[in-house]
């Protein structure tokens, strides 16, 4: 098995100014999805997509490689999809990629490893970190996406029967966009590690 991950990282997030190196527990946040996918041992290679200088330091301090993307896939409409796509790309072949959110703090490197299986268990071309219960719709948990090399470069739709769901439990479940989410995200951090303790 060849796979690849991807952590797609633009400098110009607009609700949270400099979000993917903000300090978050006094780490760059984006630290903790490179962590995530380096200790899940599941990669080639872990790649950050980025246009700014200061991301590619922290990726390279991180122990992530860095793919340096044009300006016009760093827009407000350009998808983490589309940015993993186009960078898988410019790889070596491998057969399995993975885009992984950099704002996903709580994400563990046994969450990458179970979406890899469901993909694999489901023979599917998609899994999706989700979240979702019975009194809430499910909705996208905001941590990764994996996927097949043919599946990234014919660009099939994510949403579809060939996509697999992979249930991430809700106390490590926060889509980082508002500084209210953030301070959220915080809490659900040290609430988990005091559980860990």
């Amino acid at each position: 098995m060849s796979a690849v991950a991807i952590i797609p990282a633009r400098g110009g997030s607009r609700r949270i100014p400099r979000k993917n190196v903000r300090l978050f527990h006094g780490r760059p946040i984006i630290a903790y999805s490179i962590e995530a996918a380096l200790g899940s041992h599941m990669f080639d290679d872990v790649v950050v997509s980025t246009d700014d200088r200061q991301i590619a330091l922290v990726a390279f301090d991180c122990g992530a490689k860095v793919s340096y993307r044009d300006e016009k896939l760093c827009a407000d409409d350009i998808g983490p999809l589309e940015v993993t796509a186009f960078t898988v790309k410019g790889l070596k072949p491998f057969e399995f990629a993975c885009c992984i959110y950099a704002t996903a703090p709580l994400m563990t490197a046994l969450d990458i490893q179970r979406g890899f299986c469901t993909l694999i268990e489901m023979k599917a071309h998609y899994a999706i970190s989700i979240y979702g219960a019975d009194d809430r719709p499910i909705t996208d948990a905001a941590q990764f996406i994996w996927a097949t090399r043919l599946a990234l470069i014919n660009n099939e739709p994510l949403a579809g029967s060939h996509t697999a769901l992979v249930p991430i439990a809700p106390n490590r479940v926060c889509d980082i966009n508002t500084e209210s989410d953030w301070k959220r995200a915080e809490r659900m951090y040290l609430e988990l590690n005091k559980a860990a303790a």
